[in-house]
């Protein structure tokens, strides 16, 4: 059984191969002496998988980005070779899966008090095979385990390590406003006819929060968002061209958008929404939220100038947010909305005080924080519940 654990071997599986466990338990598995190698090992195990080596295997599997999932992917014939090479593979991680402590010769040499890590019963070919038939809506490597991803400083895609779990439930008011952008989401997911999306209104009146929602809501129809700054909005073609062949749905998604009337990244947001992003994928849409109803930061000096034709580029500067098929814009809540919010979270929260004290708390507080809005009302409410 010790020959069997040579991670040398994998042709197809890129994960294991590069895994440190399983790089340590070759060694300590026809090593007398790898007394060290193997506390490594068990170190690895005991932080991360439980203390279970079949659990870390089949994380390894179920998280592998490879050319057999790829051509599943876009819809490829897969040659022969790959096959059988796919199935070899599968076949020698299921031997490591269940090798046992006994097995291993640094266990053994390491004596009677030996610590041990453990087995459990996995079947890695039933796990690939429905990762192959859920391709579609769970993709396959990191998009598999991940909704919620961020482009880092160098424009690579990472996921975001502490993912916003809002969902729909969990969202006070708005519902007009958030249906339009649920039903255009399930248009998009359904290959049917959609719209980038710009939703705008004052601060804390939960756009962002909409966008989140959604995408929680919905990833297991195969829906994923992934992050792009204002910044690197220029990365965006980029992004696009990484993800154009996945069979999964992305958003990119970028947030608290506004444009100064020099700012180099106007003319690039504006040539994507002009069509070329459509053009390029059918898988990809922006959804954007700004505090400004044009987007544009707009000042007195735009308006005098040596321009002789100043009107026109007052309106080419204030038209960027109707180049979005769909504006969706979130007001300030009414006394009467705010009060309603506070209400519905304080029962949620279980808080039960008078409704007098409870509304006259929350209009006090709104003052304080500079107005009405549903990230008021949270913050409130969640101040309630810290004295509770």
């Amino acid at each position: 059984m010790t020959s069997s654990i040579d991670i040398t071997k994998l042709t197809v599986f890129n994960a294991p191969a590069k895994d440190e466990a399983l790089s340590l338990l070759s060694k300590c598995a026809t090593c007398e002496n790898a007394q060290a190698e193997y506390a490594a090992l068990l170190r690895l195990l005991y932080q991360n998988n439980d203390g279970d080596l079949s659990k870390r295997v089949l994380e390894l599997v179920a998280a592998d980005d490879n050319v057999y999932l790829d051509k599943v992917a876009r819809g490829e014939e897969i040659p022969e070779c790959i096959k059988n090479a796919c199935e070899l593979d599968l076949s020698l991680m299921q031997q490591i899966a269940d090798t046992t402590c006994d097995e291993i010769a640094a266990y053994k040499a390491w004596g009677n008090d030996a610590p041990k890590y453990t087995n459990s019963d996995v079947d890695l070919m039933s796990t690939f095979d429905a990762m192959v038939q859920n391709i579609k809506t769970r993709g396959f490597g990191m998009w598999a385990n991940n909704i919620m991803f961020e482009l880092d400083d160098a424009g690579e895609i990472k996921p975001v390590k502490h993912a916003d779990t809002t969902s729909i439930s969990s969202l006070f008011d708005y519902e007009r406003e958030r249906q339009i952008v649920i039903d255009n989401t399930l248009a998009f997911l359904n290959d049917k006819p959609a719209q980038n999306v710009l939703l705008t209104g004052d601060a804390g009146t939960g756009k962002s929060s909409t966008i989140k929602a959604v995408v929680n809501e919905y990833a297991s129809m195969g829906l994923r968002v992934i992050e792009v700054k204002k910044s690197q909005i220029a990365r965006i073609p980029d992004v696009i061209a990484k993800v154009e062949s996945s069979p999964l749905h992305f958003i990119l998604f970028i947030d608290d958008i506004s444009f100064s009337s020099d700012d180099d990244s106007f003319g690039q947001m504006k040539a994507l929404l002009e069509g070329s992003l459509s053009a390029q994928s059918s898988n990809v849409l922006i959804y954007a939220t700004s505090n400004r109803r044009h987007i544009i930061k707009e000042k007195f000096s735009d308006r005098d100038g040596d321009e002789i034709h100043v009107n026109d580029s007052i309106q080419e500067m204030i038209s960027l947010s109707d180049r979005f098929g769909i504006h969706v814009t979130f007001s300030r809540p009414s006394k009467k909305t705010y009060l309603g919010i506070i209400r519905s979270m304080a029962l949620k929260a279980g808080i039960s005080i008078p409704e007098d004290e409870l509304f006259s708390g929350a209009e006090r507080f709104a003052i304080q924080k500079g107005g009405r809005s549903g990230r008021t009302a949270k913050q409130y409410v969640e101040m309630l519940a810290a004295k509770l």
